[in-house]
């Protein structure tokens, strides 16, 4: 991640777009993000849809999440402000 960061930096890239590997990003979304017009940042949020998750990824999500969430509050002591 950080040598395409660097590469797009080096190269005069104007946009940088990043997906997870596991499927569950589409890149078919992709227009939308940049339709966001000329923010400095743009985060995309996917719903966490139980149904269509196997029953391991949702456990795995979720308590991963829990636990991420209370470290960060916890070393921090500081609520999180981010998307997810």
């Amino acid at each position: 991640m950080r040598a395409g960061l660097e590469y797009a930096q080096a190269g005069g890239f104007t946009h940088v777009l990043t997906l997870d590997g596991d499927g569950q990003h589409l890149p078919e979304d992709i227009p939308a993000l940049l339709d966001a017009g000329a923010a400095d940042l743009v985060i995309g949020a996917r719903g966490f849809d139980r149904a269509g998750m196997p029953r391991s990824r949702y456990f795995s999500n979720t308590m991963g999440s829990k636990v991420a969430s209370w470290l960060v509050v916890a070393r921090s002591a500081t609520a999180r402000a981010d998307s997810g």
